[in-house]
């Protein structure tokens, strides 16, 4: 038997013997039972992402305090590898993450190659574009509406 924060579980049922103390507002059909199954919040591989994202990728000049919009896993997966297939058609030798595609080497590659920063932002509208298209988000409008808001750093 424990004891958790306002009442007690008993691990040998996999419930609490006591009701929970909000009652159907911690949305659990039983005022007895466990949270949902916990093990789903562990991601061991590494590959379920936050939904939230940065429109305009750090990596080319999007600050923190740009507006993220929210994207399913598998949508962030399609944008991402989309991305990266843009940015080489566009001639860029970088891709938009990891140690080979961290935000210094690019902001790097971008302050020392003038006009840059323009193909890397149109392979990033491209990439949105048929996203959206195909998933029926607003990555497009998201990256105007924080260009507009001067969440983007400049490179020559």
């Amino acid at each position: 038997m424990y004891y958790n924060r306002f009442r007690y579980y008993d691990s040998s049922t996999g419930n609490y013997i006591s009701q929970d103390p909000i009652r159907f507002n911690g949305n659990n059909p039983t005022f007895y039972g466990y949270v949902v199954d916990s093990n789903d919040w562990i991601d061991i591989f590494g590959l379920k992402c936050n939904p939230k994202h940065h429109s305009i990728p750090k990596f080319l000049g999007g600050n923190k305090k740009q507006d993220l919009i929210s994207l399913p896993n598998d949508v962030h997966v399609d944008y991402h590898s989309l991305l990266n297939k843009k940015l080489k058609e566009f001639g860029l030798p970088l891709p938009d993450r990891g140690p080979k595609g961290s935000t210094k080497l690019w902001d790097a590659y971008l302050s020392s190659n003038p006009g840059t920063q323009r193909k890397a932002l149109d392979a990033v509208f491209d990439a949105a574009r048929e996203v959206d298209m195909v998933h029926g988000t607003d990555i497009v409008g998201n990256i105007w509406e924080n260009i507009y808001k001067g969440n983007l750093k400049i490179h020559p």
